[in-house]
Formats: C-alpha cells, structure tokens, sequence
C-alpha cells in the first residue's frame, strides 16, 4: 500500500475525497487515529505550549500573591476569633480602665468598683490601709 496516494498531484481536498468515495470500499465514519503534524503545525504547538506555560508561571505568582493576602486576613481573623472564644468561655472581657477603690475599715476589706459602682474585686486591706480608731466616750483618736 502507497503511504501517500495523492503524493505527486495536485487535487483540492475536494477531489481528494471525491476520488477517495470513488475507490473505498466503506467508509467509517468517527474513527480515531494519530495524524502526525506537519513541521509548521509542530511549531505552532511549541509556540503555543511556551505561551501557555508563561500564563500558567504568572497565574501561579498571582495566586502565591493573593494566598498571602489571604492568609494575612485570615491570622486577624483567627486572632479576633481567639480572643472572642476566650471572653465567652469566660463570660467576660478584659478592659483596661479606671477603678475606684473603697475601704471597708470594719470588715478589713478593699473594694475595687468600676465606673458603673460594680463591685469588680476586693481585697483584704494592707497594714498601711487600716485606720485604727480608738473611741473613748465622744472622742475619737486616731493611733
């Protein structure tokens, strides 16, 4: 069998496949087979394939860029989530803020109020906080 039957003549594709409808002796249609590309075709495909992977090479830098934006909001957030986590199983949060302290001088005690007039904590009171009242009749001395 020839490799090529039309090798030496000059047809259109037209004529090629009128004389190949001609000569047949079935035609099979969807059939799947290799065909090799021509020089040019092959070029083309190198072309292409050296395009596509300088797309790829810049979509993946684009990618790495937006992860790390990505993984930047996402530390913040795991952050914040931490924090909220805390206080709920706390069932509180930590401020910094101004307290009034009060003494009590009979119980031995140190309250810590907030702005509010809520008790936040006490203490007892240290030896320089007590005021040592000594009462003889209606004077009151202090020791």
């Amino acid at each position: 069998m020839k490799q090529n039957l039309f090798e030496n003549e000059d047809l259109t594709d037209k004529d090629k496949v009128d004389s190949l409808e001609a000569m047949n002796y079935k035609i099979e249609a969807n059939y799947t087979f290799q065909r090799p590309f021509s020089f040019d075709e092959l070029k083309d495909k190198r072309e292409s394939i050296t395009n596509v992977s300088m797309q790829i090479d810049e979509q993946e830098e684009q990618l790495r860029e937006i992860s790390k934006q990505k993984r930047e909001v996402l530390k913040g957030l795991k952050s914040e989530q931490k924090i909220i986590m805390k206080e709920v199983r706390a069932q509180a949060e930590t401020v910094t803020e101004t307290v009034y302290l009060l003494d009590d001088q009979e119980e031995g005690i140190m309250g810590y109020y907030d702005a509010n007039g809520t008790l936040i904590s006490s203490r007892k009171l240290l030896p320089g906080e007590r005021n040592l009242k000594i009462e003889f009749g209606n004077k009151v001395s202090n020791g």
